[in-house]
C-alpha cells in the first residue's frame, strides 16, 4: 500500500464512529432494507485482515468501523454513514479443469446522507455483480480539514472543477476504502451539488 496514502488514512481518529456504530447497526440495516431490498450491511468478521500489510496495532485502530463507518458529509448535527454491503442472492461460479470456482455476490459500498426528518439519501459509491468474501478493503473516515490531492482527473479541485490543482482541503468529511496490500485506494468526497468525487490521492 502507498505509504503516504496510508498515512494521512491512519492519522484520522474514528472515535466518533467506533462506540456507536455497534448500538445503531440494526437501525443502519433498517435504512439499507428500506433503499435496497435484498442487501445487508457486512459484519465484521466479513472484513478479512489476516494477509493485510499492516501492523496489528495499525489493524486495530481501523477493524471496528471497517465495515460501517460514521462521517458527516453535509456539515449537520446528524451522523452520516458508509457501509459495505452485499445481496442475500448467493451465486456460485462452477468449478472447472482449469478453475476452483466460488460463490459471489452483488456487493459494493453504500453512503448514506441524512436529510429532513431523519430520513436518509442513498447510493452507492462503486458497485459489483461479483462481490466475494472475504472482503480486503476496509473503510476510513477522513476529517474536515484534511489536505489532499487528487492524482487522476489531471489533479482535479472537487470544489471547484479545475485542474492542476495540486492540494486542496476537505469542506466535509470524506471516506476512504482502501486495499489492505498493493495499490488502488480510493476516496470518495461529497460534491456540494450532490454525489461523489471519486479520488486516488497522489503521492
Amino acid at each position: 500500500m502507498n505509504s503516504i496514502i496510508y498515512k494521512i488514512a491512519l492519522i484520522v481518529i474514528v472515535s466518533s464512529g467506533q462506540i456507536s456504530v455497534a448500538n445503531t447497526a440494526i437501525e443502519y440495516q433498517k435504512i439499507i432494507n428500506k433503499q435496497f431490498p435484498g442487501f445487508v450491511i457486512l459484519s465484521p468478521s466479513d472484513i478479512d485482515f489476516s494477509h493485510a500489510d499492516m501492523s496489528q496495532s495499525e489493524i486495530e485502530k481501523v477493524r471496528a468501523t471497517a465495515h460501517l463507518l460514521l462521517v458527516n458529509f453535509n456539515n449537520d448535527d446528524v451522523p452520516d454513514f458508509v457501509a459495505k454491503v452485499r445481496g442475500t442472492d448467493k451465486k456460485t461460479y462452477p468449478k472447472s479443469e482449469h478453475h476452483p470456482g466460488y460463490e459471489y455476490y452483488s456487493g459494493g459500498t453504500v453512503a448514506c446522507i441524512s436529510q429532513r426528518k431523519r430520513e436518509y439519501r442513498c447510493e452507492f459509491l462503486w458497485e459489483t455483480a461479483t462481490f466475494t468474501l472475504p472482503e480486503r478493503n476496509y473503510l476510513v473516515r477522513i476529517a474536515k480539514g484534511t489536505s489532499m490531492s487528487c492524482h487522476h482527473e489531471d489533479y482535479m479541485d472537487p470544489y471547484s472543477g479545475k485542474s492542476g490543482v495540486t492540494s486542496f482541503k476537505l469542506k466535509t468529511d470524506a471516506v476512504g476504502d482502501l486495499r489492505m496490500m498493493g495499490l488502488g485506494d480510493s476516496f470518495f468526497i461529497p460534491r456540494p451539488e450532490g454525489g461523489f468525487f471519486r479520488c486516488t490521492a497522489s503521492d
